[in-house]
Parts: C-alpha cells; sequence; structure tokens
C-alpha cells in the first residue's frame, strides 16, 4: 500500500531550533538515519568543505540540503567527483541500510512507480559563472534488478536516468557515432530537430532534450560491464531557461524514457537493447541523488532543498468561480490555486442539467473561454485543480448556469 504522508510532513509540527552548521569530514555522513537522509562529499579531504544545518528542524523541513565550497581538485578540467545529497538506501563502513518506504517512498519497483512519488529539489550556486566555473547540477537516479533490500551492484545497473538542470555551458544536442567508448542519439522529430520533453512550472514551460547513450567498450577493458547499459540524460535545451526547482513525479521522467524511442532512430542492436534495458518494470529505484558534477574552477555549490514525497492528499478545490458573457462565448475566471504544487485546471461543463464532461483541461492559468456555445442552452460550469501527482479536487464553490 503507498504511503500517504510526505516523508517531509514533520516539519511542520517539528518546534523550531538554533541553526547548526555541520562539517561533513567523510565519504558518506547520513544526517537522519531512520529516514535515510545523506550527503556524499568525495572531495572532503581534498579541501572541497561541504556544510549543512544539522538542526533537526532544518533536515525535516529542507532534507539533504548543502552548501560546498568547491576548489579545483587537480587544475585541469576533468571530472573531480560528485558532492551530494541522497534519499532512500546508503551505504555506511560498510553496512547497507535499505531506504523507509514509509518515510521516503524508496525502494519502489518500477511497475509499481505511481505519479504520488515526487522529487522536490531546489539547486544553489554562488559565484560559480566565471569562464574557469565548469560543473552541471543533475540528479541521479539509481536502478537496480537485485532484490529490494540489497545494496546496488554497478555492473547489474543497465538503466539510469540523470536529470540535468545547471550546467556552466550549453550542450551542443549533436548526436555522436559509435566510434568505441561512448556513443548516443538525441530523441528527434521528422525534420531532425530535438523533440522535447516539456515539464509546466505555474503556466510556464520547460523544455528538456533526451539522449539515449550507449557503450562500446572492447574486451577487457574496465568499462566492459557498460555495454550492456542504456544511460538516459535529460538535458535543457535553452540554459538560460531551466526552473529554478523540481516538483515532479519521478514516473514522469521514466514514462518518457519509453514513450521517445519512437523518436530516435536506433540501429537494430542499440534498439533491442533498448527495448530489454530501459524502465524495465522489475527494476527497483533505491535511492535519489541530487548534486554536482564538478570540473573546474572555484565556487560555492549546493541547493537548498532536495526530498521525496510521497502525495495522495487532494487539494482544495478552486474557488470564486465567475462567468463574463461575451457576445458568442463565456469567459470563465477563478481565483489562482494557493497551492504551489498545482499542475493544470480543467473545466467541466454540463448542457440544460445534463452529466458534467470535460470542456477543456490542461488549463495553466486561471481563465478559460468557451466559444462553443449555442443559443438558447443552459450551460453550467465547474473547475478542479490537478496537483502534480495528479490528484484532483473536489468541484469549484458553484456551479454557475447562464442562458444563451
Amino acid at each position: 500500500m503507498k504511503a500517504i504522508l510526505p516523508i517531509i510532513i514533520t516539519l511542520f509540527i517539528v518546534s523550531t531550533g538554533k541553526s547548526q552548521i555541520d562539517t561533513v569530514t567523510s565519504f558518506t555522513t547520513v544526517i537522519k538515519p531512520n529516514h535515510n537522509i545523506s550527503l556524499e562529499n568525495a572531495l572532503y579531504d581534498e579541501g572541497s568543505f561541504m556544510t549543512y544545518d544539522s538542526s533537526s528542524a532544518m533536515i525535516n523541513l529542507n532534507g539533504a540540503a548543502f552548501s560546498i565550497d568547491y576548489i579545483n581538485q587537480d587544475g585541469g578540467t576533468n571530472f573531480d567527483g560528485y558532492p551530494s545529497g541522497s534519499i532512500g538506501g546508503v551505504r555506511k563502513s560498510g553496512v547497507y541500510y535499505p531506504g523507509n518506504y514509509s518515510a521516503s517512498g524508496m525502494p519502489v519497483q518500477l511497475q509499481s512507480l505511481e505519479h504520488d512519488f515526487r522529487l522536490k529539489w531546489k539547486p544553489l550556486q554562488i559565484n560559480a559563472d566565471d569562464v574557469d566555473d565548469k560543473w552541471w547540477a543533475t540528479i541521479n537516479v539509481i536502478f537496480d534488478i537485485g532484490d529490494s533490500n540489497l545494496f546496488p551492484v554497478g555492473t547489474e545497473r543497465d538503466f539510469d536516468i540523470v536529470i540535468q538542470f545547471q550546467r556552466y555551458e550549453q550542450d551542443a544536442l549533436i548526436d555522436n557515432p559509435n566510434t568505441g567508448g561512448a556513443y548516443w542519439w538525441f530523441a528527434r522529430d521528422s525534420n531532425g530537430d530535438i523533440e522535447p520533453f516539456s515539464l509546466m512550472i505555474e503556466g510556464v514551460e520547460y523544455q528538456w532534450a533526451i539522449r539515449y547513450k550507449f557503450f562500446n567498450y572492447p574486451s577487457g577493458h574496465n568499462n566492459e560491464h557498460k555495454n550492456n547499459k542504456v544511460h538516459i540524460k535529460f538535458i535543457p535545451i535553452d540554459n538560460n531557461h531551466i526552473p529554478l526547482e523540481l516538483d515532479h513525479p519521478l514516473k514522469r521522467f521514466v514514462d518518457a524514457t519509453v514513450d521517445y524511442l519512437q523518436y530516435v532512430n536506433l540501429p537494430t542492436a542499440e534498439l533491442n537493447l533498448a527495448n530489454q534495458k530501459v524502465a524495465n518494470p522489475n527494476l527497483w529505484v533505491k535511492k535519489v541523488s541530487a548534486g554536482y558534477e564538478v570540473y573546474s574552477g572555484n565556487s560555492t555549490l549546493g541547493q537548498d532543498y532536495f526530498y521525496t514525497i510521497v502525495d495522495n492528499i487532494t487539494p482544495d478545490e478552486p474557488t470564486n468561480l465567475t462567468l463574463t458573457p461575451l457576445a458568442n462565448s463565456f469567459v470563465l475566471n477563478w481565483d489562482t490555486h494557493p497551492t504551489e504544487n498545482y499542475e493544470s485546471y480543467t473545466v467541466y461543463r454540463s448542457e440544460n442539467g445534463g452529466q458534467f464532461t470535460k470542456l477543456d483541461s490542461l488549463i495553466y492559468t486561471n481563465t478559460c473561454e468557451d466559444s462553443t456555445i449555442v443559443n438558447g442552452v443552459d450551460y453550467q460550469y465547474y473547475v478542479t485543480v490537478l496537483d502534480r501527482s495528479f490528484n484532483e479536487s473536489s468541484p469549484s464553490n458553484s456551479n454557475y448556469s447562464i442562458y444563451k
């Protein structure tokens, strides 16, 4: 049975206390054991210090929030590490602790993953846009075919998803042919243009390209095990148009990895591998991480909050629905929904007292015009709101009736 309460629901009842800023002094620091919230800093012993607010109130409020004063480790542009925060299963001192499902929504098998499981993330950067600052802000999702309570084995993780936000430069979004090692294709429309994956946040559309990455390493190479792997990355199409935060179901991204295969012109071998590996329903989601792939520069990187939520709570209904008659239409208006995580509105209509049917959906503003009215018909309307887990509210405050 799905958990009903959001994982951080106690934030509303925990008494506030003084902030306590602590430093992460090991590769993995578990900051909330019963919740399996942890911080990972592979650079802790190389001069890049990660700090977090260790007060219980702030951990309950912000989950795996941190700040790292990143200093380039090698003086070049090689990958230095992935300082991050994680929710779910964690290994510490050689012992693996599975996620607490009732608290985090994990572990969960893909065949049971629903839209109620959402990722909530808000990254932050300070002095991170100099010419030598090279980093990516990403969410990494760990999938594993093994038993739900076993540590994920890297060689068995044949399907990965990375969701990218800010990056030091815009990706060229160019396909890379198979010449050995890693190679990839992007999902494209019939004209060869990127087929975008879109999310709406408070009425604003944000778009990602979806890249399908494969591997062809020679026998005996230490990465040979990746040859059975499909790595999928969501890359912002416009690096200057990126949302400030993410509050959306993981299922939206998982489903897209399957749906967008139709837009990728894959050779037979890669297509067969993708059909076998991508979103295999038997895979487990045991852990999600959010942080930074860091390469060079000197900057402060972090996240205001990162946690998961399992949300089956019905949102409040819209209020103050009004109708304004025009020459050949009705304009409906209602109050903007106060819930920050609303997805869209739906308008229902009844004719002459009959059954209500859906008139329009995926409405992202608090207004709608009905231009399909006919003289002599009595129309009634109501509006509902969907949150980002697609929980639908009750009808708006009143069904409005006007004769035309």
